[in-house]
């Protein structure tokens, strides 16, 4: 019984945290220098684009997608404690905040994993997808929290 009150309630979180941690980890690898990427002599550097942004876009497009997925999924699923205390207020207002808190984090993730740049339609139109698509899941996932405390 204890065994099972443990896999249920403890597991879970542990797991999602586990997630989290990668992802974060992932997303860190990301942008903190490596010696593989150390930036070569000035004279002989080739790359146009030095400093954060550019070793951000450096990086491949499909694993900056999946960093940016699993902390646009995992984030709200972590925050469930807190979701469902927001949820009991039944306040518009409190519902919007949560909303509008959980989709500026997708898009400043995005930001951020787009490396810093909007200077082309293609990347702004990223973020943009981005965040509806966290606005969407983030909505989805708080009305159904809800249906579940009715």
């Amino acid at each position: 019984m204890i065994l099972g009150l443990l896999k249920r309630y403890v597991l879970s979180k542990v797991v999602l945290a586990a997630l989290l941690a990668v992802t974060a980890w992932q997303g860190w690898s990301l942008i903190s220098p490596s010696p593989a990427r150390a930036p070569a002599p000035a004279a002989a550097s080739a790359s146009p684009e030095p400093g954060l942004g550019g070793s951000i876009r450096a990086a491949s497009l499909v694993k900056r997608v999946l960093i940016w997925l699993a902390l646009a999924a995992l984030l709200p699923l972590l925050l469930i404690p807190l979701i469902k205390r927001l949820l009991e207020k039944n306040s518009n207002a409190v519902n919007f905040a949560l909303l509008a808190g959980l989709t500026l984090i997708d898009l400043a993730a995005a930001f951020v994993l787009a490396g810093f740049e909007l200077f082309s339609w293609l990347p702004a139109l990223m973020i943009l997808a981005a965040g509806a698509a966290g606005a969407v899941y983030n909505y989805w996932l708080c009305s159904a929290l809800e249906r579940l405390r009715k």
